[in-house]
């Protein structure tokens, strides 16, 4: 792991201040492309929807990422393994 990514643990806060532009639709596609590429852990698969703001009650933001997952363990380890490895990808 480069030196970056690791200092990103540490440092790493909740976002509260969102950019409610909405995203084109080319970005959209192009976020759930690239999440159905995604590497999960072996033996899981989780599935991913991108839901306008507007479906989602109280929203704050412009989109949400849904993840499906089994009801175990394993698979919501899943979800947060690769939820984190994109969120780092993406920063570094």
């Amino acid at each position: 792991m480069s030196q970056s990514l690791y200092n990103t643990i540490f440092t790493r806060r909740a976002v509260r201040n969102y950019d409610r532009t909405s995203l084109d639709e080319n970005t959209l596609n192009d976020i759930y492309t690239f999440l159905q590429n995604i590497r999960q852990l072996p033996g899981q698969q989780a599935d991913f929807e991108i839901l306008p703001g507007h479906e989602v009650k109280n929203s704050i933001a412009p989109h949400y990422l849904i993840a499906y997952c089994e009801s175990n363990s394993s698979a919501h380890a899943n979800v947060g393994f690769f939820s984190n490895m994109q969120i780092c990808i993406c920063r570094a």
